[in-house]
């Protein structure tokens, strides 16, 4: 799956966290104006051809769903009329895990909004104070499930961060957990320098490693990828924790 990507750098965003600088990423581009998202879709769509049913209209760079309402809608009403009139898969934006609810998901629904993308770097209150982020781990949560699943992944967090690494090897607990969720070797020395980084041996860091690995990966799908096995790391049964954890198995 494509995207034809329109780039509305630092919009929403109510402060520039200290790893962003979408102006420099974008080669100082300005938010579109509505004739520009018709016409790149236009144009996009007559390259694709028989392709563009499989392709997104995305809205990256910015806070999407946090640019005043006025504008943000002169620049759906146009990627909506190219959904309808080319076949365009849908559309995709990247936004705040702070600045999405209901409403906001009705809304974009409306639209043909297909997927959006939740600006969750770390799981960790501490990474994301010192990068400036300007909103909380529980946001991320919230934004992504409902109250009862809330409820469910906070309590999951706060086991992840009591359940702590077998220090006395920790390459071969990376190297275990790794091999149980996909992770390739290269990728697995990647998500060990960060867990060393942070310093914080529990199976909390160690999830927040690989989330962290991922935002060094070229290919977007991989990276989005990682994410999942992020959550998936921190998710993991007892009982695989356990085996991870065990010493004996890791001298074996």
């Amino acid at each position: 799956m494509g995207s034809v990507a329109l780039f509305v750098p630092h919009v929403g965003c109510p402060q520039q966290c200290s790893f962003c600088d979408q102006r420099a990423i974008t080669g100082g581009a300005q938010p579109p104006e509505p004739w520009q998202v018709w016409q790149t879709a236009q144009a996009a769509a007559s390259h694709l051809g028989r392709q563009v049913k499989d392709t997104e209209i995305a809205f990256f760079g910015g806070s999407f769903t946090a640019i005043p309402r006025g504008q943000m809608l002169s620049l759906l009403a146009p990627a909506k009329e190219a959904v309808e009139r080319f076949g365009f898969r849908g559309l995709r934006c990247s936004t705040r895990p702070d600045a999405i609810d209901g409403e906001v998901l009705s809304l974009l629904k409306a639209y043909h909004m297909v997927t959006v993308e939740l600006g969750a770097q770390s799981m960790d209150g501490e990474v994301l104070r010192r990068n400036r982020r300007g909103h909380s781990p529980e946001d991320t949560v919230r934004a992504a499930v409902n109250e009862v699943q809330f409820a469910q992944v906070v309590n999951k967090m706060r086991e992840s961060k009591e359940a702590k690494l077998n220090i006395a090897d920790i390459p071969s607990v990376v190297k275990m957990a790794s091999a149980s969720f996909g992770i390739s070797e290269a990728e697995s020395e990647g998500v060990f320098q960060h867990l060393i980084q942070d310093a914080d041996y529990t199976l909390f860091g160690l999830a927040n490693a690989v989330t962290r690995y991922s935002q060094d990966v070229e290919s977007y799908d991989r990276a989005t990828k990682l994410e999942e096995i992020g959550y998936s790391v921190m998710t993991m049964s007892p009982a695989l924790f356990r085996q991870m954890n065990r010493t004996e198995l890791l001298a074996a």
